[in-house]
């Protein structure tokens, strides 16, 4: 029985097959190989629809472990880093789904 089709299954083939392009490539995925499935889960448990967006990806960002915490909320430099994880692959995602948003 095939898979489910659906955002959340899409998402996922697209988290692989941007990992495997860019290991086709030669890049080092160690936080991207970590980070974009957890990405891709957040997205799945939040039951979004429709294009990722900037706010989306913001909130994944900002959900952070405890040991990332600075006065109770996510530590800027985490939530930097892994906005600069998610771009390539909003970048990438854009030439198959053009609404995607993308994080400067």
């Amino acid at each position: 029985m095939n898979a489910p089709e659906g955002p959340s299954s899409n998402l996922a083939s697209r988290v692989q097959q941007f990992l495997d392009e860019r290991r086709r490539l030669g890049f080092k995925l160690q936080a991207a190989l970590r980070m974009l499935p957890a990405f891709e889960r957040f997205v799945a448990n939040a039951d979004h629809t429709g294009p990722l967006t900037i706010d989306l990806m913001v909130q994944w960002a900002s959900q952070v472990h405890a040991r990332h915490m600075v006065d109770g909320q996510a530590d800027r430099g985490t939530v930097a880093r892994r906005l600069v994880v998610l771009r390539p692959f909003m970048r990438w995602l854009r030439q198959f789904e053009p609404a995607t948003g993308s994080p400067r």
